[in-house]
């Protein structure tokens, strides 16, 4: 399949009824359940709920597990490959349930799911061999954080499956960092792939945007590292990521390998997970970390839908 627009969706003009299949995830975050709770009880497509293995008795996950079991949904608790078996099995079945040309319309909650999730539904997007239109809603929910971020102690580094790029044998690289909290979280991922050169990116909603600003406080050694002036890119539009972190890859030699290392806010991991598809020259990369505290995250009441559509035809 390929990617063949990206539209925004009103959340308040939802017919949930036209949804063939609706993920969400169960978090320790309060908005995990924000968009759950406001889909009508009568809601009838089949609807699937994943559930972390980890701070499974932390923060608001008890409460955000007994909203969905209250209505039928018990959270799928897996990990690793037995999640993805899981969840390439919903979306087989779900496809398989419609007729040649019919639409396939899937609803995804990223707002409390790790990027290993969401990056697979893309991933098994390009790659699926079908006939008909599929549009997906990726909605995220935006949040008021509370309290401080305690350090992300970094377990490993990994290119995400199906994002390695295709770029063996260049000699040089260019890390694409997508900065947030996590100060020394970002330094150690530089001090492990050692690239030649950085450029960087952070969200900034509006010109004085106190969480912005946070941002590039708590960066100024990667900042001093890259040596040019961060990218400023758009919390919630998706489109205008993409094109700006393409803007950004297209200002790279070809005997480059491009890895791109988003750390900020899930929007911009989203957008750019879009760019290593349309781009073989990027890498994309995931690095994964535990904090011993995590940190609340309540719903702020503004929500973001961006419907990726993708036709038939060669994959990107």
């Amino acid at each position: 399949m390929r990617l063949s627009s990206l539209n925004e969706i009103e959340f308040a003009t939802i017919e949930w009824d036209s949804y063939d299949l609706v993920l969400l995830a169960s978090g320790f975050e309060d908005r995990s359940r924000f968009i759950f709770e406001r889909i009508p009880e009568a809601f009838a497509p089949p609807c699937v709920v994943f559930g972390f293995c980890e701070d499974m008795e932390k923060l608001s996950r008890p409460i955000n597990d007994s909203v969905y079991l209250a209505r039928g949904f018990n959270p799928i608790v897996e990990n690793g490959d037995a999640l993805d078996n899981i969840l390439l099995e919903q979306l087989s079945v779900t496809i398989s349930r419609k007729a040649k040309g019919q639409r396939v319309r899937i609803f995804v909650d990223y707002s409390a799911m790790t990027r290993s999730w969401y990056a697979f539904i893309l991933t098994w997007l390009r790659y699926i061999d079908h006939l008909s239109l599929i549009e997906v809603d990726f909605a995220y929910v935006h949040g008021t954080y509370h309290g401080d971020f305690e350090p992300l102690h970094i377990r490993d580094i990994s290119a995400i499956p199906g994002f390695e790029g295709t770029c063996a044998g260049t000699r040089r690289t260019v890390a694409i960092f997508g900065l947030g909290f996590d100060r020394y979280a970002s330094l150690a991922v530089y001090e492990q792939i050692e690239p030649d050169a950085v450029v960087c990116f952070v969200a900034q909603d509006s010109v004085q945007d106190p969480a912005s600003e946070r941002v590039l406080r708590e960066n100024k050694e990667i900042l001093a590292i890259s040596g040019c002036a961060p990218v400023r890119m758009p919390l919630g539009n998706i489109p205008e990521c993409v094109r700006l972190l393409r803007e950004q890859v297209s200002q790279i030699g070809a005997e480059y390998e491009v890895i791109l290392v988003p750390m900020g806010p899930k929007p911009h991991v989203l957008a750019g997970l879009i760019v290593a598809q349309l781009v073989p020259q990027v890498t994309c990369l995931h690095a994964r970390g535990y904090r011993k505290s995590p940190v609340q995250v309540t719903a702020n009441g503004r929500v973001n839908i961006w419907r990726l559509s993708f036709n038939p035809g060669s994959n990107t």
